[in-house]
């Protein structure tokens, strides 16, 4: 009789359990998109974002909804995540976000780059387009963020019936319209990119840990090769490095990644409203719609420093028809936990990038080479901290070292998810 009754008392804690870990696992975390929107404070829209700026103003036709809110209301329809529920806010986001249950988690599809390279070679040009946005998260009464999730495109083009500069630049602008909102047109688009983006993201109300591009430092031996647009703008280049390392490592490694800012001496007004609208601890976010939010940033609990060291083209072989080069970027990363003061990857990274350049080219962007040789760097160091392998260290750091700390950080990336 004994045995009968401590039986029926462990299927009964059995199935109870069962229960609850279904109802546990049921519970998906709410969010409510509000609209598209622009790292930046409203003054330095036209500068940052020149193209997209306007096609923001564009209206969708029959409607007085914005071109880009409404098709990125569409994507966020048709590609609902797997891993939370996202529903979507009306026209007032005020009145929609005060009837959220609980904590009002907001999500925005916001633009934080717009960089167009224009190249002039023999009788065409050669354009090349980079666009990269976030999947920001926050709450809505705290205003506060919660998780970032960056992605990005870049596209390349050759035109060769006229200057596509001439008529204030319609044809760019037509260009970045079909790269934000037509995946028809060119096989891949922003929205694209976000719709697979958030497909498997795994939203939390808050996470374990956070871990944060902090420190960007650019070296005299780079800035010889810096564009005009960054060589006179320092502040902005930094803002391009650190977005990008924390875009690539967010999604070669499936992680929140808080949203790089300026830190320091370059937390100014006037310095921010160079490169974009972040300050500090503090970020603001204007929407298509004309509303603005100054969010907070919380405190990262892992802190990554990237440096540039320098820039250095070398010529390889050279012959009639043209020349071979080797664009290479040298770097050094540093990922630390300031409060307990412990460093997990402190290393010099180098990478090159091979090209081929045309004898009959009249002008050179020698910077879209160094730009991708940056940008390969940082995508196959974040990839590595994963992957780890030892050709890799040994060619792009130095060996067992450089792969020792890859494991370490990669313990600490998992704490992030």
């Amino acid at each position: 009789m004994k045995n009968t009754f401590y039986k029926k008392k462990s299927i009964f804690l059995i199935i109870f359990s069962f229960l609850s870990t279904l109802s546990i696992s049921a519970e998906k975390v709410e969010a409510y998109y509000s609209g598209f929107s622009f790292i930046a404070n409203s003054g330095n829209l036209p500068k940052l974002f020149p193209y997209t700026y306007e096609i923001s103003k564009m209206k969708e036709e029959g409607s007085s909804q914005s071109l880009l809110d409404a098709a990125a209301r569409k994507t966020v329809i048709d590609n609902q995540p797997d891993k939370f529920s996202l529903n979507i806010l009306g026209e007032n986001v005020n009145q929609k976000a005060s009837l959220a249950k609980g904590q009002s988690i907001v999500c925005s599809i916001a633009m934080d780059n717009e960089t167009v390279s224009i190249e002039h070679i023999d009788d065409f040009h050669r354009v090349v387009i980079f666009l990269s946005a976030q999947i920001l998260f926050f709450d809505f009464n705290e205003k506060s963020i919660i998780g970032s999730f960056p992605f990005r495109l870049q596209f390349q083009d050759v035109i060769t019936d006229g200057d596509p500069r001439e008529n204030e630049g319609a044809r760019i602008k037509s260009l970045v319209e079909d790269l934000i909102i037509n995946k028809d047109k060119f096989g891949l688009s922003l929205m694209d990119e976000f719709s697979k983006r958030i497909k498997n993201l795994e939203l939390k109300e808050k996470y374990k840990s956070r871990i944060q591009v902090a420190n960007v430092i650019v070296e005299e031996k780079s800035l010889h090769a810096l564009p005009k647009r960054y060589s006179e703008n320092s502040y902005a280049f930094k803002r391009f490095l650190g977005q990008s390392f924390s875009t690539l490592l967010s999604s070669n490694q499936d992680i929140s990644v808080l949203p790089f800012v300026l830190t320091g001496d370059e937390n100014t007004e006037n310095n921010i409203s160079k490169a974009g609208g972040a300050i500090g601890g503090r970020m603001t976010t204007t929407f298509a719609n004309g509303d603005a939010y100054n969010l907070t940033i919380p405190e990262a609990d892992f802190t990554i420093d990237f440096t540039l060291r320098g820039y250095k083209k070398v010529l390889i072989e050279e012959k009639a028809a043209g020349s071979s080069w080797v664009y290479g970027t040298y770097s050094k990363v540093k990922v630390y936990e300031s409060l307990m003061n412990k460093v997990y990857f402190d290393e010099k990274i180098k990478n090159g990038f091979s090209t081929i350049i045309p004898a009959s080219q009249r002008d050179t962007d020698h910077w879209q080479y160094f730009q991708e040789s940056t940008l390969v760097l940082m995508d196959q160091l974040t990839k590595q901290f994963s992957k780890q392998e030892k050709s890799w260290a040994k060619k792009h750091g130095s060996g067992s070292k450089t792969l020792k700390q890859l494991k370490k950080t990669y313990k600490i990336l998992e704490k992030c998810k």
